[in-house]
């Protein structure tokens, strides 16, 4: 019984070399000021002019989406442990295709 033709070896290839190192790129603060602890996850929510920040501990963070603006602050909205009893961790937010209507968003 035969499962599978025998593979013969490809010596015919023309490809030499390595392919090209990628272009460096620098990292840049948009705002120093504002620092996250274990931050995993940033969600825009154009309706609103918002960005949204979640740590890894279950707090989420409230941003502008103008990052030319220097916001004062980061604004706290939710702290998901005093929610969730036994949360070990957030991995995001999402928000619903409706939201503005129905005002409804998912942590997850």
């Amino acid at each position: 019984m035969t499962f599978a033709e025998e593979r013969h070896a490809w010596t015919t290839s023309n490809i030499t070399g390595s392919p090209e190192a990628p272009m460096p790129y620098m990292a840049e603060a948009v705002w120093p000021h504002n620092t996250f602890n274990e931050g995993l996850d940033i969600t825009l929510l154009e309706s609103e002019q918002k960005m949204f920040a979640s740590e890894h501990e279950g707090k989420i963070w409230i941003l502008p989406d103008d990052l030319g603006t220097q916001p004062k602050g980061k604004i706290l909205i939710a702290d998901m442990k005093g929610f969730i009893a036994n949360l070990l961790r957030l991995l995001g937010l999402a928000f619903h295709p409706k939201f503005e209507k129905n005002r409804i968003f998912f942590v997850y």
